[in-house]
């Protein structure tokens, strides 16, 4: 018996120093910065797109009136020259350059249009980062417009047609 016990112990022990000769050391980098404080933004912005008929949108392609909002940026350190914001969203699946409806074609939502974004120089798609402003350190606030349409990608349907687009500062 003690012969067994002795035998099972000595290939445990084997099995055991065999698995930590294939063992591998490494090396963990972790990399990062301390940087500057950033402007102060609110985090949440309701835009409302009000009401509008399918007939009022028209055709595929045709937009909406455009409606102005604003990005207010405050307590702004003089190190930050300039800011530019990523939209991210899902995108509509007839136009890249629209974001999706959320819920479309849900029951009490509405289909076939998408919300197209711009800054003041051209439309942000889905994913992608607006132009540069410029920051003024010495302002208590600055302001960065930007403007909404609906967009017309496919056959409407009426309803809900709401939108949600999350939004990163970057600065440079």
């Amino acid at each position: 018996m003690k012969k067994k016990y002795l035998m099972a112990t000595t290939l445990m022990a084997g099995l055991a120093l065999s698995s930590t000769a294939f063992a591998a050391d490494g090396i963990i980098h972790f990399t990062g910065r301390v940087v500057d404080n950033v402007c102060n933004v609110s985090p949440t912005l309701n835009v409302m797109m009000g009401d509008i008929t399918a007939d009022q949108l028209g055709n595929i392609g045709s937009s909406s009136a455009e409606k102005k909002f604003e990005l207010v940026l405050t307590d702004c350190p003089a190190s930050l020259n300039g800011a530019y914001v990523k939209l991210d969203g899902t995108r509509d699946d007839k136009d890249p350059t629209v974001f999706q409806l959320d819920n479309s074609g849900q029951p009490g939502n509405a289909s076939g249009i998408g919300l197209q974004i711009k800054d003041e120089t051209s439309v942000i798609e889905p994913g992608a980062i607006s132009q540069s402003w410029p920051l003024d350190p010495l302002a208590t606030s600055n302001t960065l417009p930007f403007s909404a349409t609906y967009k017309v990608t496919d056959k409407i349907t009426t309803g809900d047609a709401n939108v949600s687009v999350q939004f990163s500062i970057l600065y440079n």
